[in-house]
């Protein structure tokens, strides 16, 4: 096995599982300040093991992160980003369309990112998992989509606790 993938896995073994503690997270504010951590990571290891887009879009995620941390992600900066992230994918993508996954995932993730319902934000965490999942097979990061999966179930799992609690007020 190559060196890199080695490597590259190790680096996202550490970030997948503090991307595993955020999708049990209820708290919005603790969710994304975990995420961005497990991004900073992910950055590392995307460029390890060759994924320029996927670097790329988290380094742009790193700054949308700490700008929705701050309540500072308004409209126009949410703007800002996704052209940021779109022209730097288009100028580095180096995987055809594969290397697009990692940009749909942060303009809709972007968009819905200050949503107040949890449940429907876990959803687009959700989706956006699943094409990271693609992408992160293709560039063979296997603990990566190893861990989307897992992130893709504890969410899911933190959905129903949340649903079920929400059902316990309301027969009370």
């Amino acid at each position: 096995m190559d060196k890199a993938i080695i490597v590259g896995n190790a680096i996202a073994f550490i970030s997948a599982m503090i991307m595993v503690l955020a999708g049990l997270m209820q708290n919005k504010k603790k969710i994304i300040l975990t995420e961005t951590i497990h991004i900073a990571l992910a950055v590392v290891s995307d460029l390890v093991l060759g994924g320029i887009t996927g670097a790329i879009v988290n380094m742009v995620s790193m700054i949308r992160n700490y700008l929705c941390y701050k309540d500072k992600l308004n409209i126009p900066l949410k703007t800002i980003i996704i052209v940021l992230a779109s022209t730097l994918t288009i100028i580095f993508n180096n995987l055809g369309i594969i290397g697009y996954l990692p940009l749909i995932s942060i303009i809709i993730y972007t968009i819905f990112i200050d949503l107040k319902d949890v449940v429907i934000f876990k959803y687009i965490v959700i989706f956006s998992l699943t094409l990271w999942c693609i992408y992160d097979f293709t560039i063979h990061s296997n603990i990566f989509l190893l861990f989307d999966i897992l992130s893709i179930l504890s969410n899911l799992v933190a959905i129903i606790k949340i649903k079920q609690k929400n059902n316990i007020k309301r027969k009370q």
